[in-house]
Parts: structure tokens; sequence; C-alpha cells
């Protein structure tokens, strides 16, 4: 199994729409915590389907997040996991469907063997 990680900074079309994701990612980063100190796993697709968050999205991967913050409109967010094996990973089309407008950063896939890097957005370094 491939643990990959992904930090990331979302613009979304209103703060509103930056609001709900921050707080929806932030008490899936606290369940999932609890989670896993109580010896169980949980990851963040399965806390979204609990929660009845997944925007229809079939998640194909699992996730854990480490950080997620906000300033105004724009949240910034690292987890670790496995990504979808889809061209357009689930956890994007996820966030676009509550109306990110900007998406930049980078996914680092490491499959045990090589690691590949994909980008979202431009090249600049994601620093909050």
């Amino acid at each position: 199994m491939s643990e990959s990680s992904i930090k990331i900074s979302i613009k979304f079309s209103d703060i509103q729409s930056a609001k709900k994701v921050e707080k929806i990612l932030d008490c899936g980063r606290k369940k999932i915590n609890d989670s896993f100190n109580a010896g169980k796993e949980l990851f963040l697709h399965e806390y979204l389907r609990q929660t009845e968050e997944t925007m229809g999205v079939d998640f194909d991967s699992w996730w854990i997040v480490e950080v997620v913050k906000r300033t105004d409109n724009t949240l910034y967010l690292e987890m670790i996991g496995s990504p979808s094996g889809t061209r357009e990973q689930d956890i994007i089309t996820w966030l676009n469907l509550y109306r990110a407008i900007e998406i930049k950063g980078k996914m680092i896939l490491d499959g045990g063997g090589d690691i590949d890097v994909v980008k979202f957005g431009d090249d600049e370094e994601i620093d909050y």
C-alpha cells in the first residue's frame, strides 16, 4: 500500500464555503485522531460518509487530515494517505463541489518504488 502526502491551498468562491469545508475537515481531523488513539482506524472518506458530506463522490482513497487552516476564503490543507487511481483525484473533485475556484500545491505519490509528484496550479510553494 502506498502512502502519499498532499499539501494544497484551496481558494473558494466565498468565505461561507471556505468556513464550511474548514469545519468539516477539522471535525474529521479530530474524529480520525480520536479513533486512532482508541486503536481504531478511521479515514476521511469514512468520516464523510458517516456525516453524509460526500457530495456524491464515491471515494477510492484514504486520507488522514493533518493540518487544516483558513485565512478568509482560502484553506490550507495537509494530509497523508493514498489517493484514488483516477486522473482527477477524488478529494480534488470533492473540494470543487464545495465551490473551490483555485487549488495550488502538490501531491507526492510514493508507491514504494518511484516517487511521482502531481502539481496543482502554478509551481509556487505553499507557505502559511
